[in-house]
This record gives C-alpha cells, sequence and structure tokens, in this order.
C-alpha cells in the first residue's frame, strides 16, 4: 500500500511540474503572439500610409500629364538642382 501511495505522489508532482511547464510555455506564446500582432498592426499603417502616398503620387502624375498635353517633365529634384534631368512622353493613362 504504501508503494502504490509513493507513486501516486511521484505521479502528482510529476503532473504538477509538466502543468506549471506548459503554462509558461502558454504564457510564453501569448506574449509572443502579442508582440507579433503588434508589429503586424504597425506594418498595416505603414502600408497604408505608403498606399495613400502612391495614389497621391498617381493622380499628381496623371494631373500633370493630363495638363502638359501628354508631355512629363521631370521636375529635378533638391539634390539635383539645377541640372535637366529630361523630359518623359508616356503612354495614354486611361
Amino acid at each position: 500500500m504504501r508503494s502504490r501511495i509513493a507513486q501516486l505522489e511521484c505521479d502528482l508532482v510529476a503532473a504538477r511540474e509538466l502543468s506549471s511547464k506548459q503554462i509558461a510555455e502558454r504564457i510564453k506564446l501569448t506574449e509572443e503572439k502579442s508582440r507579433v500582432m503588434s508589429q503586424l498592426a504597425e506594418a498595416t499603417k505603414l502600408t497604408t500610409y505608403l498606399e495613400s502616398q502612391l495614389r497621391r503620387s498617381v493622380l499628381h502624375v496623371k494631373s500633370s500629364y493630363r495638363a502638359n498635353n501628354g508631355v512629363f517633365t521631370l521636375v529635378p529634384s533638391s539634390k539635383h538642382k539645377g541640372k535637366q534631368t529630361g523630359i518623359c512622353t508616356f503612354a495614354n493613362f486611361g
């Protein structure tokens, strides 16, 4: 009878240790999930912002193209100030 009680006590200790390890692992995974979700939210915000900027740029290019009768003149950036960067002719933007 004593050996059975000792065996049950050992089984109980092992089960508690396993349960504690599983709880710790679950907490770790939950924290990692939270971190990844936060990174995803930031990446989504950045993607939305960049998409908005791209749409504005495309609209600007389209309106410049139409305003210049199908010729789009590249405007020098401040880095290339004073240098002619060229003229591009684009196909119909639709």
